[in-house]
């Protein structure tokens, strides 16, 4: 899915540029002008969720190799005081 979202990335990139060279003839056109804020805010919002996508695969990678792990037989015996990572649900950050 990231890779349809980078090729909607990049038409918006290639339309805001069409967008800012109509701008150059008529800087006063206000429907080119919200068409420019419009897209800025697409292509940040894009680049936001591209990198979502990408942190939450990788987390899911990770784990895919830790089950991996558990099934191969390696246990780990936890006790206080040890530490771990885990993704907190607040905002889904390490």
């Amino acid at each position: 899915m990231a890779e349809g979202l980078g090729q909607s990335l990049h038409t918006y990139k290639v339309q805001l540029e069409q967008v800012e060279a109509a701008l150059t003839s008529d800087s006063t056109n206000a429907e080119l002008v919200k068409l420019k804020g419009d897209l800025l805010e697409v292509i940040t919002l894009t680049e936001n969720l591209i990198e979502t996508q990408g942190s939450s695969s990788t987390a899911a990678a990770g784990v895919t190799s830790e089950g991996s792990s558990k099934e191969s037989g390696v246990v780990r015996a936890w006790k206080v005081g040890d530490k771990c990572m885990a993704v907190w649900s607040e905002d889904s950050q390490w």
